[in-house]
């Protein structure tokens, strides 16, 4: 699934159902499901609080191989790369959600192309039962 959203509160909402819809195809346990949510609605929040050069993004949901792949794409000319290590000091004020969304996914990575001002977030979480 390929969808853009308008970088709103609302459209959060949306994008819980949006989940809800694409995934219950697949046997999701509840707390995996929840995780992804989470972490989805989490990285959203960021997109739609910290970003102001465009006002869409797009989410692409996916599942091969009892994995379920998320990427969030979205422009922002000032991007900084946030932390995902929490290492007990001060974090930047977005750090403490990529750090718990570090910890539910498997996999947490910012792909940043300087000429189109690009950022590309893809999380990962294999699927066990």
């Amino acid at each position: 699934m390929l969808k853009s959203y308008k970088k709103k509160r609302e459209s959060i909402d949306n994008i819980k159902k949006d989940l809800e819809q694409f995934f219950s195809a697949f046997k999701i346990p509840d707390d995996m499901f929840h995780d992804i949510k989470l972490s989805v609605v989490e990285l959203v929040s960021n997109i739609i609080k910290y970003t102001k050069d465009q006002d869409v993004f797009v989410l692409e949901l996916d599942m091969k191989d009892n994995t379920v792949k998320i990427s969030l794409k979205y422009i922002d000319k000032s991007f900084n790369r946030p932390q995902s290590k929490f290492k007990g000091e001060a974090m930047q004020e977005s750090g403490l959600g990529v750090f718990l969304v570090s910890e539910l996914m498997d996999r947490l990575d910012y792909f940043y192309n300087e000429k189109t001002f690009e950022v590309e977030v893809q999380i990962e979480k294999r699927i066990t039962t």
